[in-house]
């Protein structure tokens, strides 16, 4: 599309998705969460959500980790059986999760599958202890963010829970967010520091700018960024949350990731 008058911009979404119209006939029971992956057919009795998260992984063939994170939107929902995979763009199913018996509960849903760097489809389907099947769609990219001589994991939102971070994808009452990430790389004893900024959009002026925390782990080319957003006073709304990461003073990537308070 082209506009002849002048100064004028056309903006378009990067992508549309049409659903195509369940056949009135034939939709057979589900049987299993893993053949719910192969079939492209949405399931809803049981609603679902879900997010993917890129890492670093110790296999060189396999070098990406997504971290798959879903949650039932219903309260006390037990999960009975589920499964994920990694679809290329060729709808080629190119790694798989399945759960086994009596490993689920009432809790999120969360397991890692092994990729090649590269844009994927995650598909998520599970069946509840009622017999309701869900399924769920993300679009992920297995790819670690350059920043200089650093690669950096994606930024995972979540909440402190039983002592450690828990994954969320939507905040309500709760006082406060922990955004996480890992740097990857040898800095040669070269100070790595980071700032976090609370946004409306990707690119615009910072509501609320917070420290992050810089920890070594176990791995000795590896250290986790965390810090802890105060989101009591934030309205209801998407913000965009985005993390800086400086060597030497000078700022190397960034890494962002939506916050959605409900």
């Amino acid at each position: 599309m082209s506009v002849s008058r002048p100064r004028i911009t056309v903006v378009r979404r990067p992508d549309v998705t049409i659903e195509k119209t369940a056949p009135a006939l034939s939709a057979p029971a589900a049987t299993t969460p893993g053949a719910m992956l192969r079939d492209p057919r949405t399931r809803r009795s049981l609603p679902l959500r879900a997010a993917g998260y890129a890492s670093r992984n110790a296999d060189p063939s396999a070098p990406v980790r997504v971290v798959m994170f879903a949650e039932t939107l219903g309260p006390g929902t037990t999960v009975e059986s589920a499964a994920a995979g990694l679809f290329d763009p060729r709808g080629r199913l190119v790694s798989e999760w399945t759960s086994t018996p009596g490993s689920l509960g009432s809790g999120p849903l969360i397991a890692a599958l092994s990729a090649t760097p590269g844009t994927y489809r995650l598909r998520i389907a599970a069946i509840d202890k009622a017999g309701r099947a869900g399924t769920a769609d993300y679009f992920v990219d297995a790819l670690l963010e350059p920043a200089g001589p650093l690669k950096l994991s994606a930024l995972m939102l979540g909440t402190l829970r039983n002592g450690g971070m828990s994954p969320a994808l939507e905040f309500t009452s709760e006082p406060t967010a922990i955004a996480s990430l890992d740097i990857y790389g040898s800095t040669e004893g070269k100070p790595i520091a980071a700032i976090l900024e609370v946004a409306e959009s990707v690119n615009g002026p910072a509501l609320l700018t917070f420290p992050v925390q810089i920890a070594a782990t176990r791995e000795p080319d590896v250290v986790s960024a965390t810090a802890s957003i105060p989101i009591v006073s934030l309205t209801a709304g998407d913000y965009v949350v985005r993390v800086t990461v400086n060597l030497l003073n000078a700022p190397q990537g960034r890494v962002v990731r939506t916050l959605r308070k409900r």
